[in-house]
């Protein structure tokens, strides 16, 4: 199973950075949570791919990393109306959220992740949202203050929920999955 995982990865990794290549063709494409996240995931797998044996830190952040790409993942495929862009922009908004879920779903040791650890794993998104409120970045339209303080309060409550659905799943799942592989 690890050969496989270490293939698996080996194979996205590389589309991974491709995607990411085409996305940065713009001025301060870095703001974009869409990069952020995807970066995320690229050092999620280069730590998975040099050092393979699971620990609880690396679990905690790849669920970190796993909530902040199935947000990016969700938001550009059922928020936005993503046919409108072109193939490229859907590696870095599908093919990497699904690919990296998974990654995790059958290649990461599971049973480390705690229901503590889930304000840890909202922390991320929480704290880009918040400072792209703070210091009014509006390169998403739900963070525009001039549709309104309530129509965005709105939408960031929703944001959250989902975000809060996305930790507990992932928490959830890492301990039925841990359980299975015990049998």
């Amino acid at each position: 199973m690890r050969k496989l995982s270490l293939c698996y990865k080996l194979i996205l990794y590389p589309i991974a950075i491709w995607g990411l290549i085409w996305e940065f063709w713009g001025v301060g494409a870095l703001m974009f949570f869409t990069v952020q996240s995807n970066l995320l995931v690229l050092i999620a797998l280069f730590l998975s791919i040099v050092s393979p044996e699971p620990s609880r830190a690396k679990a905690v952040f790849r669920g970190i990393t796993l909530v902040a790409i199935l947000i990016t993942g969700v938001v550009f495929n059922f928020v936005w109306d993503s046919y409108a862009y072109g193939f490229f922009i859907n590696i870095t908004h599908l093919v990497i959220p699904a690919g990296f879920l998974l990654d995790w779903i059958l290649f990461d040791g599971h049973g480390f992740l705690k229901w503590r650890d889930l304000p840890i794993l909202l922390t991320y998104p929480l704290v880009y949202g918040g400072l792209s409120m703070l210091l009014g970045v509006t390169i998403y339209g739900f963070f525009d203050l001039s549709a309104g303080v309530g129509t965005v309060l709105m939408q960031l409550v929703l944001l959250t929920f989902l975000m809060i659905i996305l930790g507990v799943s992932i928490v959830g799942f890492d301990k039925i999955l841990a359980k299975r592989k015990e049998k």
